[in-house]
């Protein structure tokens, strides 16, 4: 919106009670959230390829060597399919390591299709009156097609665009857990995003990775 000169412009804060994300998609509250993945020594080999006889542990409770907790359970670390057995999948759990789980999909956060815009700012006239502008939706945005989810994954490009006061409807995409390494695939996505400049919601690019669903 083109705003008069008399005008001068001050931001308002968020009338939503919304929380802001950062440079994450914005997304809170119900949904899959990836599990974190504490590393833990030891220096006695199990057996089999999911987890050894005694749970992988050593007699001091520690995941033995070349096993890594995840979930609860002390499970293999993999670098390929080949080196799990018992029907399960080498499966990518950070950018650092595989372990053999249990699991049969995976899972990423899709694209945003549309962007519902909360709050406003105003502009003041030197005379001290003011009015209200609200923040711009997508077009033809349903504010009934929301969701609240959260990627800690996603990277937004530019790196400049955050989310605001902006929520999509992104909904979760399964896929089997498959291939040498499982759940390591990457996918570029559409999230909301927030311009400053023109105080609108936006479709911005940007790219995701998947991860183990349990």
């Amino acid at each position: 919106m083109r705003v008069r000169p008399s005008f001068l412009f001050v931001p308002l804060a968020l009338l939503s009670p919304l929380g802001v994300c950062g440079l994450l998609a914005c997304s809170s509250g119900g949904g899959i959230d990836p599990f974190s993945v504490p590393r833990e020594g030891g220096t006695d080999p199990g057996d089999g390829g999911r987890v050894s006889k005694d749970g992988g542990r050593t007699p001091a409770g520690e995941c033995s060597e070349g096993f890594r907790l995840f979930n609860g359970d002390c499970h293999r670390i993999c670098t390929k399919g080949a080196d799990c057995d018992d029907g399960t999948h080498c499966i990518a759990v950070d950018d650092e390591e595989s372990m053999c789980l249990p699991y049969d999909e995976c899972a990423y956060l899709g694209s945003d299709t549309q962007c519902v815009a909360y709050g406003g700012w105003y502009g003041y006239t030197r005379g001290g009156g003011s009015t209200f502008y609200p923040y711009q939706s997508t077009p033809g945005a349903d504010p009934n097609d929301v969701s609240s989810q959260y990627d800690p994954y996603f990277q937004p490009q530019p790196y400049w665009a955050v989310t605001g006061p902006c929520q999509g409807n992104a909904k979760w995409i399964t896929l089997p857990a498959q291939g040498s390494v499982a759940c390591s695939d990457t996918h570029s996505v559409q999230r909301c995003r927030f311009n400053y400049t023109y105080h609108r919601c936006e479709l911005g690019p940007g790219i995701t990775r998947e991860f183990v669903q349990p």
